[in-house]
């Protein structure tokens, strides 16, 4: 048995999403599809699973609804572009998670568009789990600061291994994306003492140094 949806419910429906180009590609290709099956003729009713699915882009799209978005444009601020360009960098080193977001948020040399997400698109890429880790990181201070005398932890990986347990100066913190939802992934750049290339590396990477007792 299907729900009756009749061709007024559906102009409706596109004049308040401006002919359907406020919808998804997908939702505005659905809502057009049936709209011509029943003004055609074609189509008597909508099926069961159609009359659900215009349901719920008939709510998604309600007039509350596209107020709500509204207000939230209106009001969008530097601190969600901030979030929405800081998640979009984590996103370019971890994909393909994303991906089309990450596309509209940053341009070819990976610098801002001053793009503005619809809220449930900000809610997605920033209002998760990871996304809430990552953002927070970057609220944190530093746990070591520039000029200060630290210690690679032992490491078993690439040129850690070599450096286990050895002094450096920190250059530079908090100095590029943050890459990584773990905990003390702040970034920073240090020089190994005795060494001329400085190394990238993440805060967990570090301790505080401890001078070798004679």
């Amino acid at each position: 048995m299907s729900e009756k949806v009749n061709t007024q419910q559906i102009n409706q429906l596109l004049s308040r999403t401006d002919n359907g180009k406020l919808l998804l590609p997908r939702e505005r290709e659905f809502i057009l599809s049936v709209a011509l099956q029943l003004s055609s003729g074609k189509r008597k009713e909508l099926s069961y699973s159609q009359a659900q699915w215009f349901s719920t882009i008939d709510m998604k799209y309600s007039a509350d609804s596209l107020q709500e978005e509204k207000d939230w444009q209106d009001n969008y601020s530097d601190e969600l572009i901030q979030n929405t360009t800081r998640m979009a960098q984590y996103y370019v080193s971890n994909p393909p998670y994303f991906s089309d977001y990450v596309l509209k948020l940053l341009d070819n040399n990976g610098k801002p568009t001053g793009h503005r997400l619809t809220r449930r698109e900000y809610r997605k890429l920033c209002e998760g789990k990871y996304a809430k880790r990552v953002l927070a990181q970057y609220e944190s201070e530093p746990r070591f600061s520039v000029g200060q005398t630290v210690q690679f932890r032992k490491a078993h990986r690439g040129v850690l291994r070599r450096l286990s347990n050895a002094p450096a100066v920190v250059l530079a913190a908090h100095y590029k994306p943050i890459v990584h939802a773990r905990q003390g992934a702040i970034p920073y750049k240090v020089l190994p003492f005795g060494d001329a290339q400085p190394v990238e590396v993440t805060e967990r990477d570090l301790k505080s140094y401890k001078a070798n007792k004679r």
